[in-house]
């Protein structure tokens, strides 16, 4: 988007989105579907995503999926044709929810990255709360993951 805005032209979903200046370079953010937004951003013009997708732990219509990973998947696809050749992608995430009914935690959604993309784990990010999160059987969540892939290592 940067090299577009230098030759005077605009990237196309910047009718579609809200957009900010911050110091020469163009910031981007849109809250919306996610499969919707990306399905109208060209290929290769991102240079970073930050995810935060649903856990599917059914606390609302938006966290209910039956195939959690087959949902995944077309977000994870689109957001790699959209990254440009040095892009990466941030996806929060977390493993308290494992077991859950029809949970789609962060490990299922790494082994499917292994598993069908040429992007690469470059990061396991842990993220740190002061507080916690409430527990009933187990200790309390006092983090979170952060999976950080990339599409090259450098």
């Amino acid at each position: 988007m940067n090299a577009l805005r230098k030759t005077g032209k605009k990237h196309s979903s910047e009718s579609l989105l809200s957009t900010f200046d911050a110091g020469g370079t163009r910031h981007v953010f849109d809250v919306s579907d996610c499969l919707n937004a990306l399905t109208k951003i060209p290929d290769q013009s991102i240079q970073l995503i930050i995810c935060d997708p649903p856990y599917n732990i059914m606390l609302a219509d938006w966290d209910s999926h039956t195939d959690y990973i087959g949902w995944a998947s077309q977000w994870l696809a689109e957001a790699e044709r959209v990254l440009s050749p040095t892009g990466s992608i941030a996806i929060f995430g977390g493993l308290q929810y494992q077991g859950e009914a029809g949970s789609g935690d962060l490990l299922s959604i790494i082994s499917h990255m292994r598993q069908n993309s040429k992007m690469l784990l470059a990061n396991l990010i842990i993220w740190n709360y002061p507080n916690g999160m409430s527990a009933q059987r187990f200790f309390a969540n006092r983090h979170e993951e952060i999976a950080w892939f990339a599409k090259t290592n450098t």
